[in-house]
């Protein structure tokens, strides 16, 4: 009996797989490709979706994505229809239904010039169902505002541009929208007024005061979906430049972010006043009163992150920049870029060295203010001197976060608690950089992380879960865009792995989807020498479960529709173990979920049930020092080729590496994780496996 239960406190160690901490599975992916060296790349993504009831939750019927390209590009679902840019960049604008077929497409440009689109919205109707879009960004030097109908044609009177007097221009960073009223924030860029102004009439139709005092400062403008102006804001004073690059919108707040140089007062209450910036940009996180005509900046609790700014590994420096802002329940999250391998402060009060980071902060309806930093989670680069940059963030209707950017492989992702969970996946030979994605909960516990895989450039713009915040609503699903590099083959995701092929050179944007279903692929060997053997497999996060094996012949499940079953395992074998589980929504279960694990149950003779509880398995393996405060050897006998992974005590994958002989160094200090138990396993070809319980302690 006591070899029983030895054989089962092992198996909880290793078995235990929860089924929502698993990555995503790709369905499809699209590579928009151009015929130009200058590429394309897609910048943001907007939903349309048919509204839940309390029998089914809410579902994306299509997605509308915009970007820009230079040359051609060719639609195959559309009679291979060509969008064609008209001498510099273009901005294009897709319809893309839930399969991945492109229904629509338009573009928006100016001859010889380059225009961008920076970001999308869309209206809707009741049932979900889009009657307008929203696209902004710069065209010919100027802020663009563009509505188009939902099958992308273009009303009568569908863009508003600015013109600054005497000189300067405007740029168009993000839009959200509530109700019949639009958001924009950009920037301005002179040292003058700003007009705004109906381009295909040539008028000016409202005439808006709004005088910046910088040669660049960030501005908020609203707008009725008809797109007349109806008011603008900057900072009240500021000393250096400043810009804002992301708006979003929740509990009647707006909430923007960006950067500023030396100092910026937002309002004329000098509370309201940040800065000096540590490095040449820092970060902001402002709070405005959308009624912005006067009473935009009303608060004195906007934010600041940022540190010493260093060189990149072509000599350019490395700025600090909020990139973008989400809203969800009583809390603000933002996801910003600093130089890595300096200290930066989030709130003056979280320090991190890294370069990539997610906040949280706070936000109280009673007093509409945001309250100190609740936590950080950073991203690392692993080359000296890259940096990681989280273009984009939203939450879910969980309150899950997800983060997507460019990053480098074998950089780490760290948890609120400073724990690296998981390495970004990709070799670390390869110094180029790589686009991730990556999803937290809303404790800041990473729940899994992927690389979109080629060793060449690759960024992601945008990222959203059919469910976001406002504008997004389904629990199921994960899109996402960005841009791809060169003639390489791009792989996104592991479980399993799905590629995409290029046929054409230069970069490449790219749309994929990607369902948030839940899978269980730790296998396992179970050795044991008594008749029985018991294990316990576990899932959570769903409503119902129902396990299943095959083959079913002496294997018992003891509660099957439990979370948590028991498993009895008479004879040796190879058996396959599958769960499948789904949400519920009133009186219907949807978002269905199916994981399996193979366990392999066989005689091992090398096993020493009495040292189990110690978590030596076999006495061919040594691991010493054990305790050790930094480097651990493993040394097993007769083995050469073997993995070394190491969990935390809840199951999560710290590290992987390769044996390099009989003995190998496990390095946990340089891996940065935190002091305590860990669980060390080792796998050999064939199935043999080792498992132990290793003590990590400061020196």
């Amino acid at each position: 009996m006591k070899k029983t239960w030895n054989l089962l406190l092992l198996l909880q160690l290793i078995v235990i797989s929860p089924l929502n901490a698993q990555s995503p599975v790709y369905d499809w992916g699209k590579r928009l490709q151009s015929n130009s060296s200058g590429g394309a790349i897609c910048t943001s993504i907007a939903a349309e979706y048919s509204l839940g009831s309390i029998n089914s939750p809410a579902a994306i019927t299509n997605i509308y994505v915009t970007g820009k390209f230079i040359g051609n590009i060719t639609i195959p679902e559309l009679n291979n229809l060509v969008l064609t840019s008209q001498g510099g960049h273009d901005i294009f604008v897709l319809k893309i239904n839930a399969s991945g077929s492109v229904i629509y497409a338009t573009t928006i440009g100016s001859p010889a010039t380059d225009d961008e689109g920076n970001d999308i919205c869309v209206q809707r109707n009741f049932s979900g169902t889009v009657t307008a879009v929203y696209v902004t960004g710069k065209s010919n030097g100027k802020f663009l505002l563009a509505k188009l109908n939902a099958d992308l044609t273009a009303p009568a009177n569908n863009r508003v541009f600015t013109t600054v007097y005497p000189s300067g221009y405007a740029t168009g960073r993000g839009i959200v929208i509530n109700g019949s009223t639009l958001y924009v924030t950009g920037s301005i860029t002179g040292t003058g007024q700003i007009d705004f102004y109906d381009y295909l009439n040539n008028t000016i139709s409202v005439y808006t005061n709004i005088t910046p005092a910088n040669t660049k400062e960030l501005m908020v403008c609203s707008f009725n979906t008809s797109l007349m102006p109806l008011a603008g804001i900057v900072p009240y004073a500021s000393t250096g430049d400043n810009e804002a690059f992301d708006i979003a919108f929740g509990n009647n707040r707006l909430f923007i972010t960006g950067y500023f140089m030396n100092t910026v007062q937002f309002s004329s209450n000098g509370a309201s006043s940040l800065g000096p910036s540590s490095g040449t940009r820092d970060i902001f996180l402002a709070n405005l009163n959308p009624n912005l005509s006067g009473l935009g900046f009303d608060k004195t609790d906007q934010k600041r992150a940022g540190g010493n700014q260093q060189n990149d590994l072509n000599g350019y420096t490395i700025q600090d920049i909020g990139y973008s802002v989400a809203y969800a329940t009583n809390a603000v999250y933002l996801a910003g870029g600093v130089s890595p391998n300096v200290t930066a402060n989030v709130d003056n009060s979280a320090a991190f060295t890294g370069s990539g980071f997610m906040a949280k902060f706070p936000y109280t309806p009673a007093t509409a203010t945001l309250g100190n930093v609740t936590y950080v989670c950073k991203i690392t680069s692993n080359v000296n001197g890259d940096a990681t940059r989280p273009y984009g963030l939203t939450t879910d209707p969980d309150a899950n976060i997800l983060v997507t950017g460019i990053g480098s492989p074998g950089g780490k992702v760290y948890d609120a608690g400073g724990i690296t969970n998981i390495l970004i996946p990709g070799s670390t030979a390869v110094p180029d950089p790589c686009g991730f994605i990556c999803k937290f909960n809303s404790a800041g516990s990473l729940l899994w992380n992927e690389r979109i895989n080629q060793q060449v450039f690759d960024q992601v713009y945008s990222v959203s879960t059919k469910c976001g915040q406002a504008v997004l609503a389904s629990k199921c699903d994960i899109y996402h865009v960005g841009e791809l590099s060169t003639t390489n083959s791009t792989t996104f995701g592991t479980n399993p792995p799905f590629h995409i092929p290029n046929q054409f050179y230069g970069c490449n944007a790219f749309v994929a989807k990607a369902s948030n279903t839940m899978t269980m692929d730790n296998d396992t060997t179970v050795c044991f020498n008594t008749p029985t053997a018991y294990l316990i497999l576990s899932a959570n996060g769903a409503s119902n479960y129902n396990w299943t094996v095959s083959p079913s012949t002496g294997v018992t499940i003891t509660t099957p529709a439990s979370a948590s079953p028991t498993v009895t395992i008479t004879s040796p074998g190879t058996y396959t173990f599958t769960c499948t589980t789904s949400i519920n929504y009133g009186s219907s279960a949807a978002c269905q979920q199916t994981g399996s694990c193979i366990v392999t149950a066989m005689y091992c003779p090398t096993v020493q049930s009495g040292k189990a509880s110690a978590g030596l398995v076999s006495p061919d393996v040594i691991v010493w020092p054990n305790p050790g405060s930094d480097i651990f050897t493993v040394n097993w006998k007769g083995v050469d080729h073997y993995e070394i992974e190491v969990y935390d005590m809840i199951g999560r994958l710290a590290g992987r590496q390769k044996s390099a002989g009989e003995t190998t160094p496990v390095n946990l200090a340089a891996a940065e994780l935190p002091y305590g138990i860990y669980i060390l396993k080792l796998t050999a070809p064939g199935g043999l496996s080792h498992i132990e319980r290793i003590v990590y302690q400061r020196p």
